[in-house]
């Protein structure tokens, strides 16, 4: 199932690159949020490569949680984009709390493919539009395999609507919103929508604050928000910072994420 599904997007991808070779496009300048990393810029030129190192922190109750994320983009025509990455998670008890069999395990979390393609560019509305779609491949922990289990735990696949306005030369939105499933052996696909809504100031050409609302459809999702601020280090390198805030009260601890941009 995981090999048709990826075969699926290479054949995807391949159309689509055929068909967007001889389309030419001005590029509109858009704000990039952090928390849902699109699978390249909208304003991305052919050509275009770019190394994105993701971190996150999570300071529960019982433990600690760090999770990296090592991405790959491409952009293989100005409308056509793929993303490779693998994230992988590490996990430490807190002092007071004893390791035992409730404590997340250390793993590679998987892999993921990613293609987003930019089918509209309206220039009077300063608006783009793009559409994506994401396989994940979710692997077993390390511990797990020791005791037997298989590499392969199961996988999801996204589908993901992106519209983009710039307002003036500051203010900059975006939607991002679709349905994902994900597929366990034994259990049925389980559809669930996913959106985020964001919004920032652009301070100058790399520089920008904003807000992110994050949302997810079912009883037990929260809502989040994530304050965000993006700054160039240098001529090719960005940091993005971010924080996670429920909306809704909880017994969460605090979260922290970031990435370092490297433009290749």
């Amino acid at each position: 199932m995981m090999k048709r599904a990826i075969l699926f997007q290479l054949l995807i991808m391949y159309t689509i690159t055929i068909s967007a070779q001889s389309s030419v496009r001005q590029n509109i300048k858009h704000v990039e949020p952090l928390q849902v990393d699109l699978i390249q810029d909208l304003n991305a030129r052919k050509g275009d490569r770019q190394l994105e190192i993701d971190f996150d922190i999570d300071l529960q109750q019982r433990y600690n949680a760090v999770s990296v994320e090592l991405e790959y983009e491409h952009t293989f025509s100005q409308r056509l984009g793929m993303e490779l990455a693998v994230p992988l998670s590490v996990y430490g008890p807190k002092s007071g709390y004893n390791a035992g069999a409730d404590l997340p395990h250390n793993k590679i979390e998987g892999l993921k493919l990613g293609l987003q393609y930019t089918f509209s560019t309206i220039q009077r509305a300063r608006t783009t539009m793009a559409l994506a779609l994401i396989h994940e491949s979710h692997f077993h922990s390390f511990t797990s395999m020791k005791k037997g289990s298989h590499l392969i735990k199961g996988y999801s696949e996204t589908a993901a609507f992106v519209a983009a306005r710039r307002w003036g030369k500051r203010i900059h939105t975006m939607l991002y919103t679709g349905p994902e499933w994900e597929v366990k052996p034994g259990t049925a696909l389980k559809p669930v929508l996913h959106g985020d809504i964001s919004i920032h100031w652009q301070v100058a050409k790399r520089q920008f604050i904003g807000v992110e609302y994050v949302y997810k459809s079912g009883k037990e999702a929260i809502p989040e928000i994530y304050p965000q601020l993006k700054m160039a280090l240098t001529r090719h390198t960005d940091i993005c910072l971010a924080a996670a805030i429920p909306a809704k009260r909880t017994q969460e601890g605090m979260n922290i994420q970031g990435s370092l941009e490297i433009k290749l």
